[in-house]
């Protein structure tokens, strides 16, 4: 004989708290790659989630990055290590709205978008202060996922994000050398939520 796990139904109202891991890869990725020697990292927050008239949904989410890099220099493309700590701080804060295409089985797809803010911070061993940045930057975003009824008032989920921070980096600076511009990027990111 076959037994199931009980699990809520989709709801027509309901309220849920979330942890969430993102794992970014950077438009910037000479820039990063140059200083951290890679151009993709986890991010970790969590966040809050209301669900309304069963298919539609809005979520606000906090992440933090925090790095310690090598502060470099470029000319022409080289780049060069300058053996001085360089630490990087990013904390995405971000609200999105979308749609569950269905209420009902155990799996729904969902997709949406949204705007938020990146706070980000850098500081560099023996920099002068107008050589450290400390500055928020609008960010705009488009997501799609899947979500599991893992049992009930548990749901776990994968989701595809691309978020695009313009005019957040440049010159002068190593970013200006590479010509980008551009702080966001392509997310894969897993939530577990609890709730109804």
């Amino acid at each position: 004989m076959r037994t199931s796990t009980a699990v809520a139904p989709q709801p027509a109202f309901g309220i849920r708290g979330f942890g969430s891991l993102n794992y970014m890869f950077f438009n910037a990725h000479d820039s990063f790659e140059a200083i951290f020697g890679s151009s993709s990292f986890p991010f970790f927050g969590g966040g809050a989630e209301v669900i309304f008239a069963k298919h539609f949904f809005v979520s606000g989410t906090v992440e933090h990055f925090q790095k310690t890099g090598e502060r470099v220099f470029v000319s022409n493309g080289q780049v060069y290590k300058l053996g001085l700590e360089d630490k990087v701080s990013i904390t995405p804060i971000s609200i999105s709205a979308g749609y569950r295409l269905n209420s009902s089985d155990r799996f729904v797809p969902y997709f949406g978008g949204g705007a938020g803010v990146y706070k980000f911070k850098e500081t560099s061993e023996f920099a002068d202060a107008n050589e450290n940045s400390d500055e928020t930057f609008t960010s705009y975003h488009a997501l799609a996922g899947v979500e599991y009824a893992a049992a009930k008032w548990v749901f776990a989920a994968f989701e595809v994000q691309y978020t695009g921070v313009p005019n957040a980096l440049g010159a002068p600076g190593v970013s200006g050398e590479f010509g980008e511009e551009n702080l966001g990027g392509l997310s894969l990111r897993g939530k577990v939520s609890f709730g109804r």
